[in-house]
């Protein structure tokens, strides 16, 4: 059986945080009316860019948080794509989703994203995760990767953006057979 819940704190006009897990459309409804929402978890939601949840979370601007954890994302590249006009108060982006593995950030997307939160496990040691566009992203200020490395290219696009963003690396828990 699917689970689908719906955590709400507040009332859908003074709404600040929501956590969706499974079936996104029970959200739609209740997030149109809340403008003063500023933090969005989701889980179990397969969310792509085509969605109405999407484009809707995308144009909200009072978010400010956005929390994509497992099974929250579901395109078939493993490509996370941020496009002009979306995301424009968002600063803080954390993802937990083992499907992503590529952000892509295209110009006048998510300019006032100051700090992203990766963790990748992903179970393929040749599958690097990829952020293209840092560039366009110009008040980054904190990049924390808790992946099995950091990708060389990775590395140079944080020495070469201009806020010269700090990175946190750790390597995550793995679970040993014993």
């Amino acid at each position: 059986s699917t689970e689908s819940k719906l955590t709400v704190s507040g009332n859908p006009p003074k709404l600040r945080e929501v956590e969706v897990k499974g079936d996104k459309t029970i959200f739609l409804s209740l997030f149109n009316n809340a403008d003063k929402i500023n933090k969005v978890t989701l889980s179990d939601t397969l969310l792509n860019k085509g969605d109405d949840i999407y484009k809707l979370l995308s144009k909200k601007r009072s978010m400010c948080c956005l929390e994509l954890l497992d099974s929250s994302y579901d395109e078939d590249e493993g490509q996370l794509t941020f496009d002009k006009d979306e995301f424009g108060n968002l600063n803080l982006l954390i993802i937990k989703c083992s499907k992503i593995r590529k952000i892509n950030f295209h110009s006048r997307s998510c300019p006032n994203l100051e700090k992203i939160i990766w963790f990748y496990n992903g179970s393929d040691p040749q599958d690097e995760i990829q952020i293209s566009g840092m560039e366009n992203i110009g008040k980054l200020k904190d990049l924390e990767l808790n992946a099995d490395s950091v990708p060389r290219q990775l590395r140079k696009d944080i020495k070469a953006h201009k806020n010269k963003p700090v990175l946190r690396y750790e390597e995550p828990q793995h679970k040993e057979d014993k």
